[in-house]
């Protein structure tokens, strides 16, 4: 689906993406998607680290173009990415990515293949602090 739309999150995955952006009062245009990598690996494999490293730069040049208030890593390729941690390590907790507030949780697939409520649960708990932080911006505002 991203392949065919040149979009990122816009399959399945990308569906339960934006019922969990919706949940937490996020709308889909506010927030900026980007990949740790420039090109999708050969048969949607996991990206390699040195495959990251390359597109490192790339990656963080559109963040500082866009300047984000806040970065949300959707499973741990992205969380390995850019914190070095696991995303079982690393959710749900604020982080500190280039001083942007950085949260990680599971990728939105793994409620596809799980989707037991405990999982949804656990997806729920590790957004919070993303959602309580955005609902504080915007009263802010």
């Amino acid at each position: 689906h991203e392949d065919e739309r040149g979009i990122p999150f816009v399959g399945p995955s990308g569906k339960v993406l934006v019922e969990l952006l919706d949940a937490c009062g996020i709308v889909r245009e506010e927030v900026f998607i980007a990949n740790t990598v420039c090109c999708r690996p050969h048969a949607n494999r996991r990206p390699a680290a040195d495959e990251a490293d390359a597109c490192r730069g790339f990656l963080d040049r559109q963040i500082g173009i866009v300047d984000p208030a806040f970065i949300l890593c959707l499973g741990s390729v992205a969380s390995e990415a850019l914190l070095g941690l696991p995303v079982s390590m690393a959710k749900g907790v604020w982080h500190d990515y280039r001083g942007v507030p950085t949260i990680c949780v599971y990728h939105p697939a793994f409620l596809l293949h799980n989707a037991n409520l405990e999982a949804r649960k656990t997806v729920w708990r590790d957004i919070q602090p993303l959602a309580a932080a955005m609902a504080s911006r915007r009263a802010s505002a």
